[in-house]
């Protein structure tokens, strides 16, 4: 899929969510929505910011180191510890980054912000590895 498509995918699923509470909001109500989580927009930015940078740099150096060479071994030792490293080092921004948050009395939500960071870290992961991926099917 590509960067639109995923977007559309998203706003779709968020349109079609259902609250299990009646008295909360639904998401197609925008207005509602937006003004009762509006206090999480900046955490939640912050975040996917911080696992599209990471993400996407550990599968820039994936490509790179593995591409020279078909997937052995130590290329995927190599990987593992490029995941292992790159989860380290999100997860210490994102702690920082809460509790910056934190001292400046800004909300947001914990688990989610770790939640998102790490989804939108695979997602960059995986745009890069398959853009990798698609040009070596193009160069047979």
């Amino acid at each position: 899929m590509k960067t639109k498509q995923w977007i559309l995918f998203s706003l779709i699923t968020l349109s079609n969510y259902s609250w299990t509470d009646e008295n909360q909001p639904h998401p197609a109500d925008w207005k509602k929505f937006c003004t009762r989580y509006r206090q999480y927009i900046p955490a939640v930015g912050a975040s996917i910011i911080i696992g599209i940078l990471t993400g996407g740099l550990s599968g820039y150096i994936d490509k790179k180191v593995t591409s020279k060479r078909g997937l052995d071994f130590l290329n995927f030792c190599f990987i593992l510890t490029s995941w292992d490293i790159e989860s380290r080092i999100r997860k210490s921004f994102i702690l920082g980054l809460q509790h910056d948050m934190d001292s400046c009395n800004i909300h947001n939500p914990k688990n989610a912000m770790q939640i998102y960071s790490w989804a939108a870290s695979w997602i960059a992961y995986i745009g890069i590895i398959r853009s990798r991926i698609n040009s070596k099917s193009n160069n047979r």
